[in-house]
């Protein structure tokens, strides 16, 4: 029978230890974004429109002396604003939003020691989709292999979160039309003016 350990990492925001009966995995790689601009962040905060495709990346650095090859996959996921938690849906659970809209190119990496790679990514919004916010993650699981039966695995998973708002683009003002609309208002303005004038002259006329 499986127990399973939850354990609070700063850099992350969730890892998740299982005993299993398979070779045993420490803790040995990191995932952030690969935009520099954002001070080697762990999530993503993106905002587009219906029907919309971002593109962007990762980073996955082997942070330790032996081979990696890490599964890759996306994920739904829930935010609590008032608590601050994020919880990412586990691996067995067939994504319905934001991880089903999330394509990546490599769904099994492998990595040499002490390797960084980039992990590109693409999130295509639907065009009929409600205002709002979004929660998915990135996460990376370890290739678990061989078989000792004696032995205590502890595996990790590893997620980037993604924070999505989507909202509807503002209907551009036409201004050409406006202008046709208004110079119309002028000229009838202007010719119930005149009518105006001319029937008041020759009210005056008739007196």
């Amino acid at each position: 029978m499986q127990k399973k350990l939850i354990t609070k990492l700063a850099t992350t925001f969730l890892l998740l230890a299982t005993f299993t009966t398979q070779t045993a995995f420490a803790y040995n790689f990191s995932l952030r974004v690969a935009d520099s601009s954002t001070d080697k962040k762990t999530w993503f905060e993106l905002s587009t429109t219906p029907g919309q495709t971002i593109e962007d990346s990762l980073l996955i650095t082997n942070k330790s002396k032996d081979p990696l090859t890490l599964n890759i996959y996306s994920t739904d996921a829930s935010y609590d604003a008032d608590t601050g938690s994020f919880h990412a849906d586990h691996d067995g659970k067939i994504p319905e939003a934001l991880g089903e809209w999330t394509k990546l190119n490599s769904q099994k990496i492998s990595f040499t020691p002490f390797q960084t790679k980039e992990v590109p990514f693409a999130i295509t919004v639907p065009e009929k989709l409600e205002d709002g916010e979004y929660y998915g993650a990135i996460m990376a699981s370890p290739v678990l292999e061989g078989n000792n039966p004696s032995g205590t695995t502890i595996q990790t998973r590893l997620g980037a979160r993604i924070y999505l708002t989507v909202e509807k683009a503002a209907k551009e003002i036409d201004f050409i039309g406006l202008t046709y609309i208004s110079g119309a208002v002028t000229v009838f303005l202007i010719v119930a003016l005149i009518f105006w004038h001319f029937y008041h002259e020759r009210k005056l006329n008739a007196i």
